[in-house]
């Protein structure tokens, strides 16, 4: 891990990172939103406006477009997880109070009982480009319309991929998937 992230593993200290590696410590909320990478800086909003802000503002849409998409392997997104345990002042890991993979001591592993994580995947990048659109990068004293930053937190996110997987089974059926697969010709069933 390198100093682009200032995830920094305990032994290191601010006096080992060079004056101008001053940059914004990584959050977990960083890493939940897909702006944490192992070799780019994240962007701080308190930094000088660029003399060039039109070229900076495409430059970084053109990022985060790469990040979103996942074009690039070498820039690959860091996992929530990584950056929270890597930090500094991070508590140490043990298997046995580990409550960050608690869903693995439910029956079965939590399947069946939680939302396919690849959904609550999908429905984080969804209201994630929402309220981007929606807000942007504005500070809430700059927005028109309030902001409920917790309107969509981890037990929404969990109630609104219950919601949808009943939905879609209700909609679905039993054989619903059989949609997206190929019919049998007739002439091929009566030989």
């Amino acid at each position: 891990m390198d100093a682009f992230a200032e995830t920094t593993d305990v032994g290191d200290s601010e006096a080992d990172v060079p004056s101008r590696d001053k940059r914004r410590e990584a959050t977990v909320y960083d890493a939940v939103a897909g702006t944490v990478t192992s070799t780019h800086a994240l962007e701080d909003s308190q930094r000088q406006p660029s003399r060039r802000p039109a070229k900076r503002a495409r430059h970084q849409a053109q990022r985060q477009s790469r990040l979103r998409s996942g074009q690039t392997s070498r820039n690959a997104v860091l996992a929530p997880e990584e950056v929270l345990f890597r930090r500094a002042n991070a508590p140490t890991r043990y298997a046995e109070r580990d409550i960050y993979f608690a869903n693995e001591r439910l029956p079965d592993g939590g399947r069946d009982i939680l939302p396919d994580s690849d959904m609550l995947k999908a429905l984080h990048v969804y209201a994630s480009h929402f309220y981007t659109e929606k807000y942007g990068s504005r500070t809430p004293r700059h927005r028109k319309a309030p902001l409920d930053e917790c309107s969509m937190d981890e037990t929404a996110m969990l109630a609104f991929g219950i919601i949808l997987e009943e939905a879609s089974r209700e909609l679905l059926g039993s054989s619903g998937d059989l949609v997206f697969t190929e019919g049998m010709e007739l002439s091929e069933a009566l030989d």
